[in-house]
């Protein structure tokens, strides 16, 4: 039996040679392609894993620095509150402040937990602290501050810097070309930092 014909345009194709040029064309196109081609999709493929284990790395890093402040800003909550009930002692006045305004501060802590690498959540989280911070930096007490507050709140402070490096270690490697178009493709956003009110209480 002939081939059939196959008209194109002005040409006639026989039918079977069509159908051996469609197979050539596609086999050309997907298997047929030089050895750079290959090796250059294989190098892309590499770095696209190892730049999203690297920014998968840097997130959790980030993620377990805010677990350490989250767990020292605890300790520090727990003191407050233990001296504001007690009214009798010099150093509850340090305490007693701010007691009633923990409330506000205590729920932006755990939003910020569920999502510490969230800018809004860390923006007000940072202001939530600032306040109370800076209540009771105000506090006006004849004398020293407790040593114990003083501990706490160098101790916040190097919890606060621990956290700020792994976000900028974090923003550093999400902000370089090329590995930028990768977290533009993912959508990992940029991290803020805790801002820290650096006045020590007088």
């Amino acid at each position: 039996m002939d081939a059939q014909a196959v008209a194109v345009g002005p040409d006639t194709v026989e039918a079977g040679d069509a159908a051996d040029t469609v197979d050539r064309v596609g086999s050309f196109a997907i298997w047929d392609q030089p050895w750079w081609v290959w090796l250059t999709l294989v190098g892309l493929l590499c770095w696209v894993l190892g730049a999203n284990n690297r920014i998968v790395r840097l997130r959790a890093a980030a993620r377990q620095a805010f677990g350490l402040l989250e767990s020292q800003w605890f300790m520090h909550l727990a003191w407050m509150e233990v001296h504001a009930s007690a009214s009798v002692l010099l150093l509850d006045a340090w305490a007693r402040p701010v007691s009633m305004d923990l409330e506000p501060f205590k729920k932006a802590l755990q939003a910020a937990k569920l999502k510490p690498l969230d800018p809004d959540l860390m923006r007000a989280l940072s202001a939530a602290w600032t306040e109370v911070k800076t209540k009771m930096e105000d506090v006006n007490v004849i004398g020293t501050p407790p040593q114990a507050l003083v501990a706490l709140l160098q101790q916040d402070q190097l919890a606060v810097a621990a956290f700020n490096q792994a976000v900028a270690q974090y923003n550093q490697a999400i902000g370089q070309f090329p590995a930028l178009l990768l977290a533009k493709l993912l959508n990992y956003q940029p991290a803020v930092p805790m801002e820290w009110v650096q006045n020590d209480p007088k």
